[in-house]
């Protein structure tokens, strides 16, 4: 509906507080601001497929309950509706 035609996923952050240039997020009826953590993984890594070292997952419940890639790629593959003009 947007017309977006790509998409850019943090799925491995840094530190850093979010929002960057302002106080807070002002229409964001959940939180109002983010602190990221440090290179934490915001997808389900399958840990078999890793050696020694593994990806971090966040400490936050709310983030590792969802694989937030997998949402990103079923959500960028939906159809487009037709054009209505």
């Amino acid at each position: 509906m947007a017309a977006v035609d790509s998409v850019y996923l943090i799925a491995l952050m840094h530190y850093e507080r979010r929002p960057l240039t302002s106080a807070e997020f002002p229409h964001n009826p959940v939180r109002k601001m983010f602190q990221a953590e440090d290179s934490r993984a915001y997808w389900l890594p399958d840990m078999k497929r890793y050696g020694r070292i593994k990806p971090r997952l966040s400490d936050l419940d709310w983030l590792n309950r969802t694989d937030w890639l997998r949402t990103l790629v079923e959500a960028a593959r939906k159809p487009r509706p037709a054009n209505r003009s």
